[in-house]
């Protein structure tokens, strides 16, 4: 059978096995009413092709207008005989097909920048056919791995209620997930028993990314440790549709309270928004206060492309729910100040704010602290031959730790927020360079910048994490003790004594 009737037969049966009425109903209305284009985003695996087929073979008035999309993520010696697949398929549909393949890049493979080099692709095809919707291929056993990476990373019900049948994005596209009802082994035997190819990445079956250890260790231990194996992925999936139902209320709570005084009422202050809070909050009862915040926060920053870390966002909402001021950094370019009135003032500038509010003397050691969620610590450790040769071989990257010379410390240790225009000297350098020069050297995202702690003494800066420490603080190899300064607690498990006290 030619190519062409054997997919099109494959996506007749695509209908039948996945009906629009097993569909998600808010995705067929979309779909029903939608009179643009659409676009599919398939790699060439099970699931993303069973949504391009389902799509196609139960909405026949959007045929004409649909356009399948793929991104090769280049990190298997066998991708690029994905896209000819895909590619294969989209012409035997007659549909459009746009792929790209990721670049050489110099920094380390993750799942995050994967992510972010296949949605930027999404979004300038998506943009060059003037589309709106696009389809994936995501199912209810996704939705399972999701929760559990989010509930480590930490989240609250709008995070856990991901992946949504219809995920509205901030630029007005919407991304659509038809078989989020629809199980993998559903999926499979649609596969199997209608003998349709598809593409296998065997990455998936490793331990290299997280969703994969999730995948294949994580949940496997869970069903086994269920009372209810057969059920532990329906389990999810219900508790994900529960947190959506939450989010979805608290949302209307958000406008009903505060639409007025964050939207409505806001009035530019030199370069500032202000937005009005506790006037609003008299008819909503305390302890309801920081949840409804911190939505708003959401929605405020969302419209404004600011991606706060979560530390950030906690003492930002905790500020405006107690009414106490605060300054910080939200972002290179934006700050947040909240006067003792409650009054929330959203600052567009140049120059990130001191943010006193987080300066924390470090006198005694050990030491240990938290920095916007993130554990940090100080102490003076004894230095053994075997660590004194990891130190000196680079095998210790300044990402997490150092370990410097305590001699060099002038006065009190201080973990606070970088000012803009600091400069220091870093290991090795001949001379001193600004931190934003140094930031850029070793390629952080300007939305981490000032979230980053400063270790500092009365001369200056000691150590950022991510960029080399001061050169002031280089170990000479002959001292017996040396200054541990950490950001997370995840590294290292040495042998080490500590000393107590200065």
């Amino acid at each position: 059978m030619e190519a062409k009737n054997f997919w099109r037969i494959a996506a007749e049966k695509s209908a039948l096995a996945f009906p629009r009425e097993r569909l998600s109903a808010h995705v067929v209305r979309l779909l029903e009413n939608c009179r643009g284009n659409v676009c599919l985003a398939c790699s060439g695996g099970m699931d993303s092709l069973a949504a391009l087929l389902a799509v196609f073979g139960n909405f026949s008035d959007l045929r004409e207008r649909l356009c399948v999309l793929h991104y090769d993520h280049a990190v298997r010696e066998k991708s690029s005989a994905d896209a000819a697949f895909v590619g294969e398929v989209a012409r035997a549909l007659g549909l459009d097909f746009f792929a790209e393949r990721r670049g050489a890049a110099a920094e380390p493979i993750s799942e995050a920048r994967l992510r972010e080099s296949r949605l930027d692709f999404f979004a300038r095809a998506m943009a060059s056919r003037d589309a709106k919707i696009l389809v994936q291929g995501h199912q209810r056993d996704d939705v399972a791995e999701t929760i559990l990476m989010r509930l480590v990373r930490g989240a609250g019900t709008s995070g856990l209620a991901a992946p949504r049948a219809i995920s509205a994005q901030a630029d007005g596209r919407f991304f659509v997930r038809p078989l989020l009802g629809a199980g993998k082994r559903a999926i499979a035997d649609f596969f199997c028993g209608n003998a349709i190819p598809w593409r296998e990445d065997e990455s998936n079956g490793g331990t290299d990314f997280f969703r994969n250890r999730i995948r294949n260790a994580v949940l496997p231990a869970l069903r086994g440790a269920s009372p209810f194996p057969q059920e532990c992925l329906r389990g999810f999936a219900r508790s994900r549709e529960l947190l959506e139902e939450d989010t979805n209320a608290l949302d209307a709570l958000c406008g009903f309270f505060f639409d007025d005084a964050f939207f409505s009422e806001k009035k530019e202050l030199g370069g500032a928004e202000k937005f009005s809070v506790q006037k609003n909050l008299v008819a909503v009862p305390a302890s309801a206060h920081r949840a409804l915040i911190r939505r708003v926060l959401h929605k405020i920053f969302s419209a404004r492309g600011i991606s706060p870390v979560a530390g950030n966002l906690d003492v930002l909402t905790a500020s405006l729910a107690a009414g106490t001021p605060c300054t910080i950094a939200l972002s290179e370019n934006f700050s947040a100040v909240v006067d003792s009135a409650g009054t929330f003032f959203l600052k567009r500038e140049n120059a990130l704010p001191r943010a006193e509010i987080f300066s924390q003397p470090i006198a005694d050691f050990p030491w240990r602290g938290e920095w916007l969620g993130t554990e940090i610590s100080a102490e003076k450790i004894m230095l053994n031959p075997e660590l004194i040769r990891r130190i000196f071989s680079g095998a210790i990257a300044p990402v997490r730790e150092v370990f410097l010379s305590s001699e060099k410390l002038t006065g009190t240790l201080l973990a606070r927020a970088w000012n803009l225009g600091e400069r220091f000297c870093p290991l090795g350098a001949s001379g001193e360079k600004t931190v934003g020069d140094a930031f850029t050297d070793k390629k952080i995202p300007r939305e981490r910048r000032g979230m980053l702690p400063v270790f500092a003494d009365a001369c200056g800066i000691v150590w950022i994490p991510g960029l080399p420490p001061a050169e002031r603080f280089r170990l000479a190899g002959t001292e017996k003790s040396a200054l541990r300064l950490t950001y997370g607690r995840d590294t290292l498990p040495l042998d080490v004594k500590i000393f107590h006290g200065k």
